[in-house]
């Protein structure tokens, strides 16, 4: 995953994230470590991070991969 921040973040750094996602009343728990972290080049005064999930609420996760699915299905 990658985020824009306003502050660089050291590499293995460890996040502990709640995402949440557009249209989706639910949210999503997380941790995550920073395997990349540099000054963005399309927003200034921005960097741009990786992230790699570590732990992650798989059937919460896959409950809104399906309700997305079954959206597109309707339209």
């Amino acid at each position: 995953m990658r985020l824009f921040v306003p502050e660089e973040f050291s590499l293995g750094t460890i996040l502990e994230l709640v995402v949440r996602f557009c249209g989706y009343s639910k949210a999503l728990d997380a941790v995550a470590e920073v395997i990349w972290c540099k000054k963005s080049e399309e927003k200034t005064n921005y960097y741009e991070m990786g992230l790699k999930f570590i732990d992650i609420d798989f059937s919460k996760f896959t409950e809104f991969l399906l309700d997305c699915a079954a959206k597109e299905k309707k339209e």
